[in-house]
């Protein structure tokens, strides 16, 4: 209703401006109404969505597929200031030594490293030995070599013969 300034409105252009009024505000306050019920709705749902949020199968009777997955914190451990893995002068780890190889090849010198006498199998007086384990098909064959320690019948001195280049340091007795 445009207002002029010599002119007022009448009584029932006013009750007519009053009783748009009224139902624009009945209007307003049915989506008011609306709006607060949308609202209690919507934080009810967000409580109970934030309440299942911190449910697990660790605090809950759900099982464990239906966690999510969230990497656990790791928890610091005091550090022992050791180096990880095997310490200095802890006793090492082998394969053990068999009783009775499947077979055994003796390394005799050849000659005196002392004087040159050649020198025999009969000539040991002890010996070193290491064990190779190779694996054929089906089994395995443990082969014992042993490298004789041989006293010269001429000088007396003791001379070692030498492991192949193929036979692996290992274990010795």
């Amino acid at each position: 209703m445009p207002k002029t300034p010599d002119r007022r409105p009448s009584y029932d252009e006013l009750a007519a401006l009053v009783v748009r009024q009224m139902a624009t505000i009945e209007a307003q306050r049915e989506t008011i109404a609306q709006l607060e019920a949308t609202v209690e709705r919507l934080t009810a749902r967000v409580a109970e969505l934030e309440r299942r949020q911190g449910r697990n199968s660790g605090n809950s009777s759900l099982p464990p597929s239906s966690d999510t997955f969230v990497r656990p914190d790791k928890k610091p451990t005091a550090k022992s200031g050791r180096k990880r893995g095997r310490q200095p002068g802890a006793p090492g780890s082998g394969l053990a030594m068999v009783d009775t190889p499947d077979e055994v090849e003796d390394h005799v010198p050849a000659a005196c490293g002392g004087c040159g006498k050649e020198l025999s199998a009969t000539d040991s007086v002890g010996y070193s030995r290491r064990q190779v384990r190779d694996i054929p098909l089906a089994t395995v064959t443990v082969t014992e070599h042993r490298a004789h320690r041989c006293r010269c019948g001429g000088c007396g001195r003791l001379t070692s013969a030498d492991m192949p280049e193929t036979v692996a340091v290992v274990m010795t007795t």
